[in-house]
Protein backbone atom coordinates (compact mmCIF):
# COMPACT_ATOMS: atom_id res chain seq x y z
CA UNK A 1 0.00 0.00 0.00
CA UNK A 2 1.26 3.58 -0.92
CA UNK A 3 2.27 5.63 1.73
CA UNK A 4 1.53 9.34 -0.33
CA UNK A 5 -1.46 10.50 0.87
CA UNK A 6 -2.31 12.14 -2.28
CA UNK A 7 -2.71 8.91 -4.12
CA UNK A 8 -4.56 7.61 -1.08
CA UNK A 9 -7.01 10.41 -2.24
CA UNK A 10 -7.34 9.49 -6.02
CA UNK A 11 -5.25 12.44 -6.57
CA UNK A 12 -2.06 13.42 -8.49
CA UNK A 13 1.04 12.41 -6.02
CA UNK A 14 2.99 14.55 -4.11
CA UNK A 15 4.51 17.15 -6.05
CA UNK A 16 6.01 19.22 -3.53
CA UNK A 17 6.35 17.59 -0.28
CA UNK A 18 9.31 19.80 1.32
CA UNK A 19 7.85 23.26 0.39
CA UNK A 20 4.06 21.58 1.05
CA UNK A 21 5.58 20.53 5.11
CA UNK A 22 7.36 24.07 5.65
CA UNK A 23 3.72 25.83 4.22
CA UNK A 24 2.48 24.60 7.98
CA UNK A 25 4.51 26.31 9.59
CA UNK A 26 5.19 29.70 8.00
CA UNK A 27 1.49 29.65 7.87
CA UNK A 28 0.61 28.99 11.58
CA UNK A 29 3.45 31.58 12.00
CA UNK A 30 1.64 34.20 9.78
CA UNK A 31 -1.34 33.56 11.83
CA UNK A 32 0.08 33.84 15.10
CA UNK A 33 2.12 37.08 14.26
CA UNK A 34 -1.50 38.39 12.51
CA UNK A 35 -3.22 37.99 15.84
CA UNK A 36 -0.24 40.03 17.90
CA UNK A 37 -1.45 42.56 15.56
CA UNK A 38 -5.25 42.43 16.63
CA UNK A 39 -3.86 41.88 20.37
CA UNK A 40 -2.23 45.37 20.12
CA UNK A 41 -5.18 47.13 18.41
CA UNK A 42 -7.18 45.81 20.98
CA UNK A 43 -4.71 47.17 24.03
CA UNK A 44 -4.80 50.26 22.58
CA UNK A 45 -8.14 50.48 20.91
CA UNK A 46 -6.86 51.47 17.61
CA UNK A 47 -9.02 49.52 15.24
CA UNK A 48 -7.97 51.18 11.96
CA UNK A 49 -3.97 52.45 10.51
CA UNK A 50 -1.06 51.36 11.32
CA UNK A 51 -0.64 53.44 14.44
CA UNK A 52 -2.24 54.91 17.58
CA UNK A 53 -3.09 58.18 16.48
CA UNK A 54 -1.62 59.84 19.67
CA UNK A 55 1.69 58.02 19.27
CA UNK A 56 4.68 60.28 17.91
CA UNK A 57 7.52 57.72 18.27
CA UNK A 58 6.90 54.99 16.03
CA UNK A 59 9.51 52.92 17.91
CA UNK A 60 7.59 52.71 20.96
CA UNK A 61 4.03 52.55 19.11
CA UNK A 62 3.27 48.47 20.28
CA UNK A 63 0.39 48.85 16.73
CA UNK A 64 2.79 50.08 14.52
CA UNK A 65 5.26 47.10 15.72
CA UNK A 66 3.36 44.64 15.19
CA UNK A 67 2.08 45.86 11.88
CA UNK A 68 5.38 45.82 10.70
CA UNK A 69 6.61 42.35 11.97
CA UNK A 70 3.51 40.87 10.66
CA UNK A 71 4.19 43.03 6.89
CA UNK A 72 7.79 42.36 7.26
CA UNK A 73 7.41 38.06 7.13
CA UNK A 74 4.36 38.77 4.35
CA UNK A 75 6.89 40.58 2.47
CA UNK A 76 9.84 37.84 2.50
CA UNK A 77 8.14 34.51 2.88
CA UNK A 78 5.74 34.02 -0.04
CA UNK A 79 8.91 34.34 -2.69
CA UNK A 80 10.77 32.36 -0.58
CA UNK A 81 8.42 30.14 -0.77
CA UNK A 82 7.70 30.09 -5.04
CA UNK A 83 11.39 29.92 -5.17
CA UNK A 84 11.55 26.30 -3.15
CA UNK A 85 8.86 25.26 -5.00
CA UNK A 86 10.74 26.00 -8.49
CA UNK A 87 13.80 24.42 -6.69
CA UNK A 88 12.18 21.44 -5.65
CA UNK A 89 9.79 20.55 -9.21
CA UNK A 90 13.44 21.18 -10.98
CA UNK A 91 14.93 18.58 -9.19
CA UNK A 92 16.96 20.69 -6.62
CA UNK A 93 18.57 18.55 -3.44
CA UNK A 94 14.99 18.05 -0.88
CA UNK A 95 18.18 17.22 1.95
CA UNK A 96 19.28 20.81 1.58
CA UNK A 97 16.04 22.40 0.60
CA UNK A 98 14.42 21.54 4.12
CA UNK A 99 17.94 22.54 5.68
CA UNK A 100 17.57 25.72 3.98
CA UNK A 101 13.54 26.50 4.64
CA UNK A 102 13.86 25.14 8.84
CA UNK A 103 16.99 27.92 8.62
CA UNK A 104 14.90 30.25 7.12
CA UNK A 105 12.27 29.43 9.38
CA UNK A 106 14.37 30.11 12.52
CA UNK A 107 15.87 33.26 11.43
CA UNK A 108 12.04 35.11 10.50
CA UNK A 109 11.02 34.04 14.07
CA UNK A 110 14.64 35.63 15.41
CA UNK A 111 13.49 38.29 13.00
CA UNK A 112 10.36 38.66 14.25
CA UNK A 113 11.64 38.77 17.56
CA UNK A 114 14.15 41.27 17.25
CA UNK A 115 11.62 43.76 15.63
CA UNK A 116 9.05 42.83 18.51
CA UNK A 117 11.17 42.97 21.30
CA UNK A 118 13.51 45.60 20.43
CA UNK A 119 16.49 43.29 20.75
CA UNK A 120 18.71 44.63 17.96
CA UNK A 121 21.03 41.41 17.56
CA UNK A 122 18.00 38.76 16.81
CA UNK A 123 16.56 41.58 14.40
CA UNK A 124 20.09 41.74 12.80
CA UNK A 125 20.68 37.80 12.53
CA UNK A 126 17.34 37.74 11.20
CA UNK A 127 17.66 39.88 8.67
CA UNK A 128 21.37 38.78 7.50
CA UNK A 129 20.64 35.30 7.67
CA UNK A 130 16.90 35.67 5.89
CA UNK A 131 18.53 37.80 3.03
CA UNK A 132 21.66 35.40 2.91
CA UNK A 133 18.96 32.30 2.23
CA UNK A 134 17.14 34.44 -0.22
CA UNK A 135 19.94 35.07 -2.48
CA UNK A 136 20.86 31.41 -2.43
CA UNK A 137 17.89 30.19 -2.97
CA UNK A 138 17.43 32.61 -5.73
CA UNK A 139 20.46 31.36 -7.45
CA UNK A 140 20.26 28.23 -6.62
CA UNK A 141 16.68 28.47 -8.77
CA UNK A 142 18.05 29.90 -11.79
CA UNK A 143 20.71 27.83 -11.98
CA UNK A 144 18.55 24.60 -11.91
CA UNK A 145 17.03 25.73 -14.71
CA UNK A 146 19.93 26.74 -16.79
CA UNK A 147 19.41 23.62 -19.30
CA UNK A 148 16.47 25.34 -20.56
CA UNK A 149 18.68 28.20 -21.88
CA UNK A 150 21.51 26.22 -23.54
CA UNK A 151 24.25 26.28 -21.12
Amino acid sequence: MSTNTASRMGLFPQILPVTGTFLTGFGLLNTLLSLSVVRARLATSTYHGDKQSSSTELHNDPVHLANRVHLNFTENVPLVLIMAGVIELNGGNRQYLTAGLASYMLLRMSHAFGLGQGVIAFRAAGYYGSTAIQAVMGLWSGWLCTSYWGF
